[in-house]
């Protein structure tokens, strides 16, 4: 799902939107913001992925199914 996303949506107009909130001259290099949103994306998936998964045991357990 995330593959298909990033080949659906183009993210560069992120850089455009951020390029005053970063400094280049000063300090460590930020982590890219579009590599931000995809590690981003991929938790919440994951963390949706769970959240069904362990709902799904839960309701199989009230019904009596192992």
């Amino acid at each position: 799902m995330l593959r298909q996303i990033n080949e659906l949506v183009d993210f560069t107009f992120i850089y455009e939107e951020l390029k005053d909130k970063y400094c280049l001259d000063n300090g460590r290099n930020a982590i890219d913001p579009i590599r931000m949103f995809n590690i981003y994306m991929s938790y919440a998936v994951r963390l949706n992925y769970w959240k069904l998964l362990f709902e799904n045991q839960r309701m199989s357990s009230w019904s009596g199914q192992n």
